[in-house]
């Protein structure tokens, strides 16, 4: 077996069948081996940024490992993009590239054409990474990589393999494995978090994109079922209780009205798997005056210091089936019934005309297929569709990172990983980064609904130019420097169809056009105001009364 050979087979053994890249001189063995191995089949993506994102959009479904492969030099620093996604998001995505030749001695610009330290230059974005020499390297890398990608808080890895091993006979060595250490005894912390529920009146379960990566749902649930507490979330962790009556929203400078106003009213605030990431000195969430648990696999996120924090670092796969089995003796009847009063002023609000035409199009859909979202305006549109339909399915986005047009090459991924429907959300501009992705999309015949909404400008940058005082001098957002395609047109030339109303039998893969109004991003939470007085601002009577609550 060839040094190729065996690491195909050892990433098809681990449940890989998808690979994405685009061809190189020094992968081509790979690639071929890939080829004539079954049960695992490479992608032509047309970019490797493209190929990258599809990696992350495969690992990003299941949390399973995603694998990207591109050739040396701008071949390889064409992902960085998506490795960095990959490193903000968690995704365990495995990076390949290949090098020919040796790096340049200090100080030399460089040696030979293409060839430089990609190690280097990822080593921060990367749980893992290692340029391999020699043979006896191949087998402990690969294994370390794996372990690394998978085990603790998930991340991407890259290999640089020397191109002269590829066809080399691969030894035997004696096996290594790199498992991760056992769970420690959480007793301690299980009562600590008993005894603060117990006190508690008004306890919020703050929870985050941990759950969906530890696979834990299902505990949350019972957990919420055993205690009736309402449970509010990060907006691109809102598929996780997304329909369920003790779910509350999502909080965040746009998010929901009625999670803002219940997270700034709770006297505890227990998060798991949330990095809470608003800025620690936001005059806005410091006026949030309760404690908070803080659960996270990952103790460098307790760097963020929070006050009146109790920070436990847990792995949450061994730890939410202890949590799930906890029962609070006291009752929140009255805690959820200010809730859901809550709710009930807010409900129908913020939802404009273009949140109940994306509602419109989601509903459309069956339970297995996948929503991605781009980043722009249409990410928060799309995000409050699926709270006001409740929909369950599962939603993606580019977190932290917010990489625009990744959306496109991540709705590739989810359909291999998932083989089901995937429903892409994307803006005008978003879509002229990505579309190399339309190529492969059409070839393989995925059944991809590629929404376009089409507002003629960028929309997001557009709302700042304005709120930053830019009226009289726009600049490359609308119609100053800024232009989109016919896309009808361009659904032609990749032999797709094309729609501009939705219905629920789509021949796919198709472009659907929703052309929209050029109209700025609200609900907003303004700079010092509380987490629940948003603007548009309620009319202050009522606001008082359920600050009074």
């Amino acid at each position: 077996m060839t040094v190729a050979e065996y690491i195909v087979n050892f990433l098809r053994e681990r449940g890989v069948k998808d690979m994405y890249g685009v061809p190189g001189g020094v992968i081509l063995d790979f690639l071929y081996a890939a080829h004539y191995i079954d049960g695992i089949e490479p992608h032509l993506c047309n970019h490797e940024q493209i190929a990258g994102f599809a990696a992350a959009g495969y690992a990003q479904v299941h949390h399973q490992l995603g694998v990207a492969y591109a050739t040396r030099g701008p071949g390889i620093t064409n992902m960085v993009t998506p490795l960095a996604d990959a490193f903000f998001d968690s995704l365990p995505v495995l990076f390949f590239t290949a090098h020919g030749g040796n790096l340049p001695e200090k100080g030399m610009r460089c040696l030979c054409d293409q060839e430089f330290d990609i190690v280097a230059l990822v080593r921060k974005i990367t749980k893992f990474s290692a340029r391999v020499d020699n043979i006896n390297d191949v087998e402990k890398n690969i294994e370390r990589a794996y372990a690394a990608a998978l085990s603790g808080r998930k991340g991407p890895v890259l290999l640089d393999i020397a191109a002269s091993l590829w066809k080399k006979d691969m030894p035997i060595i004696q096996p290594v494995s790199f498992v991760p250490k056992k769970a420690d005894n959480y007793k301690k912390t299980l009562l600590q978090i008993r005894e603060w529920l117990q006190q508690a009146q008004r306890p919020v379960l703050l929870i985050g994109d941990g759950i969906n990566q530890s696979h834990t749902q299902k505990y949350v649930e019972q957990f919420i079922s055993r205690n009736n507490m309402p449970v509010v979330s990060s907006r691109c962790s809102q598929d996780i209780l997304s329909g369920h009556p003790s779910y509350f929203g999502y909080i965040g400078s746009h998010g929901i009205r009625e999670a803002n106003l219940i997270l700034s009213k709770a006297d505890l605030i227990l998060s798991i798997g949330n990095r809470m990431a608003f800025p620690v000195n936001s005059t806005s969430y410091t006026k949030i005056n309760a404690p908070v648990i803080r659960l996270d696999i990952d103790e460098n996120e307790f760097n963020r210091s929070i006050p009146d924090s109790m920070p436990c670092k847990v792995d949450l796969e061994n730890f939410m089936p202890f949590l799930g089995q906890i029962r609070i003796s006291r009752s929140y009847e009255d805690w959820i019934s200010i809730c859901n009063k809550i709710r009930k002023v807010f409900i129908n609000s913020d939802f404009n005309v273009i949140v109940k035409r994306i509602r419109k199009i989601i509903e459309s859909a069956d339970s297995t297929t996948c929503f991605i979202g781009d980043v722009g305006n249409n990410e928060f549109w799309l995000s409050k569709a699926y709270y006001m339909a409740g929909m369950k399915n599962r939603l993606l986005f580019s977190h932290s990172f917010g990489s625009l047009g990744a959306a496109l090459p991540k709705a590739m991924g989810s359909c291999h990983s998932r083989c089901s429907k995937s429903f892409c959300f994307i803006g005008d501009q978003g879509l002229q980064f990505s579309l190399g992705a339309l190529e492969t999309i059409a070839h393989e015949h995925l059944p991809i609904l590629i929404v376009v909404l089409n507002n003629h400008a960028s929309g997001m940058i557009l709302d700042r130019e304005l709120r930053a005082g830019y009226q009289s001098s726009l600049h490359s957002t609308c119609s100053d420097g800024y232009s989109a395609p016919n896309y009808k047109a361009l659904a032609k030339g990749f032999g797709m169809h094309y729609y501009v109303r939705a219905h629920k039998l789509y021949q796919l893969p198709a472009i659907l056009e929703v052309k929209i109004p050029s109209i700025p991003l609200v609900p907003t939470l303004e700079k010092g105001k509380e987490c629940g007085d948003m603007f548009p601002y309620i009319e202050r009577k009522l606001y008082n009364e359920l600050i009074k609550l």
